[in-house]
Formats: C-alpha cells, sequence, structure tokens
C-alpha cells in the first residue's frame, strides 16, 4: 500500500488493484465518520478518485449498506455491470473500489488527523437519529420526496441547462424553454462567504447547528461558468477566504420524512 495523500477529507492510498479511501476522523482514537458523511459519501469520494485516477467508471452491482440513488446520481457516468470484477467495498469507516476482492487497511495514518470532541460525536449522533425519525417535524421548508428526487440531478451531478445555466430554471429571462446541457465540475473560487451563528441557522439544521458552533455558507463561482450557494463540509476547518478554491463534495444535508438528504458542500 502507498504512502496516503488527503482527497476530499480522506486518506486515499493506492492498493493492490484499486484506491483505499480511509476517514481522518477520530473519538477518543478510535476512527469515525466526518459529522456529515457515512458510506454513501465516502463512495462517492473513493469513485471519483478513481476516475480521476483515469479508470472507467464501470463497476460490479454497488453494495448494500449505502444509498444506491445517491451514488448513482452523484457520478452521472457510472455504470453497474454484473461482469464487472471491479468491486465497491465498504469497510470500517473506510471505502475501497479494486479489481479483486477488499483490502486489508495497514494500519491508519496519524499526520493529518481530525479529533472530534466526544460529546460533540454524540451529541451529533443523537441529532441525527431525531432527525431521521418519523415522528420528526420540520419547521422549515418542506420538500416532498418527489420534489427532491427530481432536483437530485443538479443538486449531486450538477447537470446543467444550456448556457451553461445552474441551477436549472424553468425558462429564460424570455420565457423560453432552457435545454439541457452538460455536468459541472465540482470545483470553484470563493466570491463571498458567512458565518450563521447558531440561532440563525435554517430549522432544518436546528438540531446539529449549536453542536458545530454555527455553519458557514459560501457563494461559489463554479470553474464552468455558473455561480451557486452551498454550504461548507461539518468538522473541517471553515476559515475560508474569498478567492480560495475549493472542491464540492457529497455529504448529508438534513434528514426528512425518515429520509437522509444528500446534497455538495464546500471543502477548502
Amino acid at each position: 500500500m502507498t504512502a496516503p495523500s488527503t482527497f476530499n477529507g480522506g486518506w486515499l492510498s493506492e492498493v493492490e488493484g484499486g484506491l483505499l479511501l480511509q476517514s481522518c476522523f477520530r473519538v477518543n482514537g478510535a476512527p469515525a465518520f466526518a459529522p456529515d458523511a457515512d458510506h454513501t459519501t465516502m463512495s462517492v469520494d473513493v469513485l471519483e478518485a478513481w476516475a480521476a485516477s483515469g479508470c472507467p467508471l464501470e463497476v460490479a452491482p454497488l453494495p448494500d449498506g449505502l444509498d444506491r440513488d445517491v451514488v448513482l446520481t452523484s457520478l452521472p457516468n457510472l455504470v453497474e455491470a454484473e461482469s464487472s470484477t471491479v468491486r465497491l467495498h465498504l469497510l470500517d469507516h473506510a471505502v475501497a473500489v479494486v479489481d479483486g476482492e477488499a483490502p486489508e487497511p495497514q494500519g491508519w495514518p496519524t499526520d493529518g488527523t481530525i479529533d472530534l470532541d466526544p460529546e460533540m460525536h454524540a451529541g451529533l449522533e443523537h441529532a441525527w437519529a431525531l432527525e431521521r425519525s418519523l415522528t420528526n417535524v420540520s419547521q422549515g421548508a418542506y420538500v416532498s420526496d418527489r420534489t427532491h428526487r427530481l432536483g437530485m440531478g443538479a443538486r449531486l451531478g450538477l447537470a446543467a441547462q444550456a448556457g451553461p445555466t445552474w441551477p436549472p430554471r424553468g425558462a429564460d429571462v424570455d420565457g423560453h424553454p432552457l435545454s439541457g446541457g452538460a455536468h459541472l465540475q465540482p470545483s470553484g473560487t470563493v466570491y463571498s462567504w458567512t458565518r450563521l451563528i447558531a440561532a440563525g441557522a435554517p430549522s432544518e439544521f436546528a438540531l446539529r447547528a449549536p453542536l458545530l458552533g454555527g455553519l458557514t455558507s459560501m457563494v461559489i463561482d463554479l470553474d464552468d461558468g455558473p455561480r451557486g450557494v452551498f454550504l461548507h463540509a461539518d468538522g473541517h476547518d471553515a476559515n475560508v477566504e474569498i478567492g480560495g478554491r475549493v472542491r464540492l463534495v457529497v455529504r448529508r444535508l438534513y434528514a426528512q420524512d425518515g429520509v437522509l438528504r444528500y446534497g455538495r458542500k464546500a471543502l477548502s
């Protein structure tokens, strides 16, 4: 296994036949997911790294234990093929994409470790559980599951309309319908940003914002032209600067109707 490098907030290593991505977060020295990450988000991360290395995005059917729709929508070029020997493996706070059997991690790196306060971590886990409860009622803008799914291509896959225009619009300024366009690159530059205190955070984040000390929201000039608003990924250093470079990663946003909602967040 090669020495790990950082990628999307994790440690990425080359292993025999593929890539291994391990979480860099720790609680009392034990591996943990980032506050808004899980096997679904890490699967998108490692498959993006796999594609960036020049490998085709054709894998065996995705394993149980992740949100398949989120992974497929986030990676528009991903193809599941029964005949493929390349498999995605879900490991202990890690994922791997390899042509063969699941790799054995050779210990955990220490450089770049992000330690989470145990009480905060426990509070966040409890908050996520409450959000996912069917008894939890949103006090903010309600988004039905159908509406949520209709927007997944733009939100996760960054699917734009001709122009490019993003997020998608019903029509242009003259009322003419817009045709489909390309998928935008998940990178850009900070145009502006603001720090929302816990009391000022939208109600969808009311359970977690106090534990996180507030939320950082940014306006990003995407490399392909359009401009969009994104939250900063939870748990990472959010001391962003105007003009700073960011990458848009898939992370948990909130839960509604008992279902986790995912979207792109900025990671500097």
